[in-house]
This record gives C-alpha cells, sequence and structure tokens, in this order.
C-alpha cells in the first residue's frame, strides 16, 4: 500500500515537473523570440541616434548612445522580467489547482496525509505531539491518531491551505512541515533557483 502511495506521489511529481518542464521550454522559446525582437529594435533605436549625432557630436556620442543602450536594456528587462513572473505565476497557480483537486479527492489524498502520519511517527515517535491539519481533514482525525500510534492532539489550523499536516513538539523543540503548502512553495523555489530563467 505504501508502495502503491508512493509510486502514485512519484507519478504525480512527474506530471508536475513534466508540466513545468513543458511550461519551461515554452517559456524559453518565447523569451528568446522576444530578445532578437527587442535586440533588432533597440539596435535600430540606437543607430538612427548615432546617425543624427554625428555632425558635430562626436565627442558626446559615446556617452549618449551608453546611456541609451543602458536604458534599452533596462526597459527590456523589465519587460522579460514581467513576462516571465506572468508564466512562471501561472504555472504554479496550475500546480496549486492541482494540489487543491488532490486534496480534496477522498481515498488517494487520505492513503497520502495518513503515509505522511506515519512517515512522521516513524522518524519523530515523541509523545504528546501536536499535529496540525486542516479543518477540512478534520474527518480524519481519529485515523490520524491510529496511523502515529502515540499520543498525541490532533489540531484544526489555518496556518496552510492545500493539505497535508505539520508536526510540533514543544518538549523536543520541533517542527516538522509536511504539508501541500510548503511543498508547492519550496517547489516555486527550486525552479526559480534552477529553471535557467534567470536574466542577466
Amino acid at each position: 500500500m505504501a508502495q502503491q502511495h508512493e509510486d502514485k506521489m512519484k507519478r504525480f511529481e512527474a506530471s508536475i515537473m513534466k508540466k513545468a518542464s513543458e511550461r519551461q521550454g515554452e517559456i524559453l522559446r518565447q523569451i528568446e523570440g522576444m530578445e532578437r525582437q527587442e535586440l533588432e529594435k533597440v539596435q535600430n533605436d540606437i543607430l538612427a541616434d548615432t546617425y543624427q549625432m554625428v555632425e558635430g557630436e562626436i565627442s558626446e556620442l559615446s556617452t549618449d548612445y551608453r546611456r541609451e543602450l543602458a536604458k534599452k536594456t533596462l526597459e527590456y528587462h523589465g519587460k522579460l522580467l514581467k513576462e516571465r513572473d506572468t508564466m512562471v505565476e501561472k504555472l504554479f497557480t496550475e500546480a496549486r489547482n492541482l494540489l487543491i483537486a488532490f486534496a480534496r479527492s477522498g481515498s488517494e489524498y487520505e492513503t497520502f496525509l495518513l503515509g505522511k502520519v506515519r512517515w512522521m511517527a516513524s522518524n519523530f515517535a515523541y509523545e504528546n505531539s501536536h499535529l496540525l491539519i486542516q479543518k477540512c481533514d478534520t474527518a480524519l482525525e481519529e485515523r490520524i491518531k491510529e496511523a502515529f500510534g502515540l499520543p498525541c492532539m490532533v489540531l484544526v489550523t489555518e496556518d496552510f491551505e492545500i493539505g497535508g499536516v505539520i508536526l510540533y513538539n514543544l518538549e523536543q523543540s520541533l517542527i516538522v512541515d509536511e504539508s501541500l503548502d510548503t511543498a508547492l512553495k519550496e517547489q516555486r523555489q527550486w525552479f526559480l533557483e534552477n529553471s535557467g530563467l534567470t536574466l542577466s
């Protein structure tokens, strides 16, 4: 059962990573197309400005050219950053919606959640731990306690919205966050760092 759950999670993760990879390719292609167009436009603007300055302003040409190039480059980077941020936001909004649908899927999500609780119990087996869940997961409270296997309290929290569970134990100064919200946030950070969509 745990293997099936793990396989489902791997397929789910692979699906999200595939979409992220496809989206990344699409973003890179769009950025390359925009980059060529913007560079041609910048070059044309600068060449036109340069031609007009040649008659008597040779000494100021270099300074004006650099200033204009820097301005256009900043404008270009601003446009690209805005477009990249819009695309990334759309991608992760779609991923968030998929996770919300998964968290409302019934038995598949229940298996996932109880698997996370069992993993916590096997790695952080401390009595008097608190397990934080969403209000919509309160129907699973007894099953969560049973899966943890040690005396614990199950509390409803609004600290996360999608689903999952957070364990904390004051005696051990321990917090283990297995919420889907945090997983999505960490995936977003990883994507931004590793997607190749940085601008220099």
